[in-house]
């Protein structure tokens, strides 16, 4: 009997040898602006990599800004140096396929067939199409909004439960904060060093940055000036400074700022920085025209690179795992952000918005801010449109569980 075991035993064992071991497909990953995606990037190819043990992620050194990224990829087309995938910022997307660099997606996503019960929508998968070919998939959207410390607001006489609507209210009031001295400003509104903000007045006065055809700016026209009037009148009106990009986000932070304008993607470091020092909140920025303004869309979006067959498979499942629709069955929930614009009354239900978010942003602060995060959120001050329901979802993985 103990003979028949030992052989038993060593067939065994003969056969575990003999079979051959999984292959493992490494994926090489860059990325853009790590201060935004480091925790978000590790904590997504951490998981991924527990449900799919045959991919293995590493990462590429990642870009500072959009623009560095960009070119970094270029700059390593045709080289062993290329990433398998990369997140490229939208507006640059059409750089890529201008080159016929990155892999069509438009044939994976009509095989998958079910994208929309996957958390990517038309308007979604939309987003990073350029002439109707699918050049990504949009990961991470935002658009700009406000930020305002409630206690400054309270300070100079403004009603923190009801900020300005319109960008004439914001000036007068940050005139006010300005004008309560001790080194404290009314505005900060990064309009310098690219044009996405920009973008935000001049969108928001109905205007474009170029004509149908592309073949001339139309920046220049009405909606332009309007647009450059208002910047003027937030320097010389509203008490604002000529900050860096930098030395505003601290000075915001540090509570000498009254109105800080940009985008939602900066709210988890925000909310950090400012901790307890003051009553954090958040409103829609106000549209020039608020019949015919809208407001810039902006973020990032994955991009396969790879030439490889066997790696293209694998990058589709990571493309579609870093921004795909799950349930929030103890994974994560709503996105809830400070501020008192909901109304009594109105349904505390937003999840609908955030229907593409994994992971709670959890904003821990004072009691006074914890209880005010009951009765609003950002999402609530964005609208409707096609553009801000790609704000909402860009909420996706930007705010993983960091608390």
């Amino acid at each position: 009997m103990k003979h028949i075991t030992k052989l038993l035993a060593a067939a065994a064992v003969s056969m575990a040898i003999s079979l051959p071991a999984r292959a493992e497909t490494a994926l090489t990953v860059h990325y853009p602006m790590p201060g935004f995606f480091k925790d978000v990037m590790d904590t997504i190819s951490k998981k991924f990599m527990e449900e799919n043990p045959d991919i293995k992620i590493q990462f590429a050194s990642p870009s500072a800004t959009y623009e560095e990224g960009i070119q970094t990829i270029l700059r390593q087309v045709g080289t062993s140096e290329l990433p398998d995938v990369t997140f490229v910022g939208l507006n640059r997307l059409r750089m890529l396929n201008e080159r016929n660099v990155g892999l069509d997606l438009s044939p994976l996503v009509q095989k998958d067939g079910n994208m929309a019960e996957q958390g990517f929508s038309d308007t979604i998968l939309k987003l990073a199409q350029v002439n109707g070919k699918q050049v990504g998939l949009a990961f991470a959207t935002s658009n700009p909004i406000m930020y305002y410390n409630a206690d400054l607001v309270k300070a100079a006489g403004g009603d923190p439960d009801n900020p300005p609507k319109t960008w004439g209210e914001v000036i007068a009031l940050g005139g006010k904060i300005k004008a309560l001295g001790n080194g404290v400003d009314g505005i900060d509104f990064r309009w310098q060093g690219d044009d996405w903000m920009f973008s935000a007045l001049l969108f928001g006065a109905g205007g474009k940055m170029l004509n149908e055809d592309e073949s001339k700016v139309a920046f220049n026209g009405p909606e332009g000036q309007k647009a450059v009037e208002t910047l003027h009148r937030m320097v010389t009106e509203g008490g604002m400074p000529v900050f860096t990009k930098a030395a505003g986000e601290q000075a915001f932070a540090a509570g000498k700022v009254g109105f800080e304008f940009q985008t939602t993607g900066a709210l988890r470091n925000t909310i950090k920085n400012v901790g307890n020092k003051f009553d954090l909140r958040t409103a829609k920025i106000p549209l020039i025209d608020p019949v015919n303004g809208r407001l810039p869309t902006g973020g990032n979006a994955v991009v396969i690179l790879t030439q490889d067959e066997a790696k293209q498979d694998a990058a589709w499942k990571f493309a579609k795992f870093a921004g795909r629709l799950e349930p929030d069955a103890g994974d994560g929930a709503l996105v809830r952000l400070p501020g008192q614009q909901r109304r009594e009354g109105h349904a505390d239900d937003r999840r609908q918005p955030f229907a593409r978010r994994r992971r709670l942003c959890r904003a821990e602060g004072s009691a006074r801010r914890r209880s005010r995060r009951r009765s609003g959120h950002a999402a609530a001050q964005l609208s409707r449109s096609p553009q801000h329901e790609a704000a909402a979802s860009h909420m996706r993985r930007l705010y993983h569980d960091g608390s």
